[in-house]
């Protein structure tokens, strides 16, 4: 199991947030307000996190 540092999950944020904005661009449907998108990524990026942690303890658990 690899540890992922702050640095990586930004990095992933980031990457993830200009593949929605390249979405947006090809037309699909934009959110009320653009800042709906950075909530939309930090909220799936803070459920990456949790989930990676999750996973992390059930392994050390045996699970």
């Amino acid at each position: 199991t690899r540890k992922l540092s702050a640095s990586q999950l930004g990095d992933w944020g980031t990457a993830i947030s200009g593949h929605a904005m390249r979405l947006l661009e090809q037309g699909l449907e934009a959110p009320e307000a653009l800042e709906d998108v950075d909530e939309i990524v930090l909220a799936g990026v803070s459920l990456l996190a949790i989930g990676l942690e999750k996973r992390r303890r059930a392994e050390a658990r045996g699970d």
